[in-house]
């Protein structure tokens, strides 16, 4: 079963790109519609819609 949902990391390893990048992307609002953050007392945890993400890759590259 395929993960609906991966990591920051997972993503960057996906785009082929930095994971700072995938960070400055969502930071300016590129990646926000399609990532959730989930706030822990120590850490912060993204998580991103792989099927979203893909379609986006895919526009972006046009």
């Amino acid at each position: 079963m395929e993960k609906e949902f991966i990591s920051e990391r997972q993503a960057a390893l996906l785009l082929r790109v930095h994971p700072q990048t995938v960070k400055n992307w969502r930071d300016k609002g590129l990646l926000s519609s399609f990532s959730k953050v989930k706030e822990y007392p120590t850490m912060v945890r993204v998580e991103y819609n792989k099927k979203a993400l893909l379609k986006w890759a895919e526009n972006f590259k046009n």
